[in-house]
């Protein structure tokens, strides 16, 4: 076969043009946008107390300043989700950016409490085009044309052949199959033929996989309350606005500069955090990981059940958040890896969003418990919240889904699979992931062993 008649991937394509200045600048500019969600979700342990005293709020108004952001997250997910799969991933990015620099400056100047919940609200939707998408819509022209400019600023060159989009190279893949594939191969039934006949709805709600959804449902949740709950407890324990003595830990001096310390301290776990999840997530694994970092962070939580000193409160913080974080990374590589590549978008995106109600309710019990001198009682509740995140993980597992998967394979795949050679022709059930990865359209559902 010649080389205008071999085809490629989207894929392939990356593969061969390699990691240069064209990744190098996308990071940058996503990176930059990652920065500035990341200061407007650290505003949230300010604002509540900076205005609770000008505008002589009470502890559940305090409390909704924070919960507005996160219903507004929940609706920017679906909204840039849609936005994105309909115009593209950079049209989507420049929304989203927009979206949040104008309502986060113009929360700065709001003039009463009504306003401000309306403009962080804004911001939270503000805070929810690539080759592929191009590719995956059938135009890999366009996606051809972007692709040479990355190869060209990368320094490297496509692979030799046309650029075909994943469904086309497994009707590729079919049509070329060994005639001795089929003829050894035991009869099986055609799969259905999930893309074609349903939506990615109806596949993600099917009875297969409503275990897995609630289950990484669940996960998303507590994660999302457990973290963001960690971010706001560390202002609440630190400030001065709490009616209960007990809990404030600084002097009349030097509470507003401990406040900023303290947050300041906590924030940086974030560093150790990433390190860690990349450090133990291909050693120990995805799942044992965060069961691991789950249960050490509960059990940092642990002493402030009591009222602690300033030191041992922030140290105690520091660490919880270190574990935390560590699991948000992981759970964000772990749940994509579960669901094939059409589902995959809306399965992350749909988890994501039960994710952001954890994050509206964790400011009523890190805010409003603790304000109303029941920190023992908010302890507990993000204690039990971590524990049973780790039990839906303990719950699920990642090889569970190789059956599921093989549902979803091309018809040349689904065949040699079920006929895997014992060397009498006789078919044997394929239950290894990393056997399962050996199949051209398992790679291109996104599997992983």
């Amino acid at each position: 076969m010649g080389d205008s008649d071999t085809a490629y991937t989207f894929d392939e394509a990356l593969t061969t043009v390699g990691f240069g200045k064209f990744q190098g600048l996308l990071l940058a500019y996503g990176g930059l946008g990652w920065v500035a969600e990341a200061m407007e979700m650290m505003i949230l342990s300010f604002v509540g107390s900076a205005v609770q005293t000008e505008w002589r709020l009470s502890s559940g108004q305090k409390s909704l300043i924070s919960t507005v952001v996160f219903a507004g997250m929940l609706v920017g997910a679906y909204f840039w989700g849609v936005v994105s799969d309909k115009y593209g991933r950079k049209k989507g990015f420049l929304g989203v950016a927009s979206i949040t620099a104008v309502a986060g400056l113009l929360s700065s100047v709001s003039p009463n409490y009504i306003s401000l919940l309306l403009l962080r609200c804004i911001t939270g939707v503000g805070l929810g085009e690539s080759p592929r998408f191009l590719c995956m819509k059938g135009r890999t022209n366009e996606a051809n044309n972007i692709l040479r400019k990355v190869a060209l600023l990368n320094g490297t060159a496509l692979p030799a052949g046309k650029l075909v989009s994943d469904q086309e190279q497994d009707q590729i893949n079919e049509s070329t199959a060994p005639e001795s594939t089929h003829l050894l191969s035991p009869r099986v039934d055609e799969p259905y033929n999930y893309k074609a006949n349903s939506s990615s709805l109806s596949i993600l709600f099917s009875s297969k996989l409503i275990r897995t959804n609630l289950l990484l449902w669940f996960l998303y949740f507590g994660n999302t309350f457990a973290y963001y709950g960690v971010i706001l407890l560390t202002s609440e324990l630190s400030s001065d606005q709490s009616k209960c003595n007990s809990i404030k830990l600084h002097s009349e001096k030097s509470q507003n500069a401990s406040l900023y310390i303290d947050v300041f301290i906590t924030s940086l776990a974030e560093v150790p955090g990433l390190i860690l999840s990349a450090f133990i997530v291909d050693r120990v694994g995805r799942k044992f990981s965060m069961v691991i970092m789950f249960v050490l962070a509960s059990l940092l939580l642990l002493p402030l059940l009591a009222h602690q000193n300033e030191i041992l409160t922030t140290a105690l913080l520091f660490g919880a958040r270190t574990f935390v974080s560590a699991t948000f990374v992981v759970a964000c590589i772990y749940c994509p890896e579960v669901y094939p590549t059409y589902i995959r978008a809306t399965g992350v995106g749909i988890a994501t969003a039960i994710g952001r109600i954890g994050g509206m309710i964790c400011p009523l019990v890190a805010v409003g418990l603790v304000n109303d001198c029941r920190q023992a009682y908010a302890v507990i509740l993000f204690q039990v919240m971590i524990i049973l995140s780790a039990l839906s993980v303990l719950l699920s597992h990642l090889r569970q889904m190789v059956g599921i998967w093989l549902t979803l394979l091309t018809a040349d795949d689904r065949r040699v699979a079920n006929s895997f050679a014992n060397g009498d022709g006789m078919a044997t059930e394929l239950t290894s992931c990393e056997e399962l990865v050996a199949f051209p359209s398992c790679r291109a559902l996104g599997w992983r062993a």
